[in-house]
């Protein structure tokens, strides 16, 4: 009986001696910190999965020369799949149904287009510039107000594509997401599923 009156008055205070060891702080981790361990669209980031956009949607979050959009529609085309230069273009609009508005002669205004110009075809990250880089991408955000109002457009400066998935036949969707630093215009990220689409001009502007 002393011997367990020893261990009771004995267990405390052992425990009060002994060393703590404090749980692991949480580490903080940048949604876009994917490509280059970037933290903002101009190093290069991409929105993972998780990153505020469901994955296997087409959808846009920023803002590029004070205009503020939802890319909902995504059209791609592939050019060079015989043997050519290998080249994924993906436009994205807010305006419904746009590979058939350009079957049909042109997108009705007023609208907001990204077109992504991609060096290569197969799934990947590819970094933008101003200048198409071997294996990179340019961006480029155009629009236009309704009723003969204003046009523009403006070139990307840094960010990236990734490409998660692309039919070289042009028969599937192709997705992937975006982060696109458009200097003081300002930047977006998305993702997007698109469907494939003839109509598509060659090259971005067109």
């Amino acid at each position: 009986m002393r011997g367990l009156w020893a261990f009771l008055v004995a267990a405390p205070l052992t425990a009060c001696f002994s060393p703590a060891f404090e749980p692991p702080g949480a580490v903080y981790h940048n949604p876009l910190d994917v490509l280059d361990a970037g933290s903002s669209p101009r190093d290069g980031g991409i929105p993972p999965a998780d990153g505020g956009i469901p994955p296997g949607s087409t959808a846009s979050e920023g803002s590029v020369s004070g205009r503020a959009f939802d890319l909902a529609s995504a059209i791609y085309r592939v050019e060079g799949a015989d043997g050519g230069t290998p080249r994924t273009l993906v436009s994205l609009s807010d305006v419904a149904d746009m590979c058939g508005r350009l079957e049909d002669g042109g997108l009705p205004a007023p609208w907001n287009v990204v077109r992504l110009y991609v060096a290569g075809d197969e799934p990947g990250a590819y970094p933008v510039a101003a200048i198409l880089p071997p294996l990179g991408a340019t961006a480029e955000f155009d629009w236009q107000d309704g009723d003969g109002g204003g046009f523009g457009f403006t070139t990307g400066l840094d960010g990236g594509v990734q490409l998660d998935r692309v039919d070289l036949a042009g028969l599937l969707t192709a997705s992937g997401s975006y982060a696109v630093d458009f200097g003081d215009a300002g930047s977006i990220t998305g993702r997007f599923v698109a469907s494939p689409c003839p109509a598509l001009p060659p090259n971005p502007g067109e």
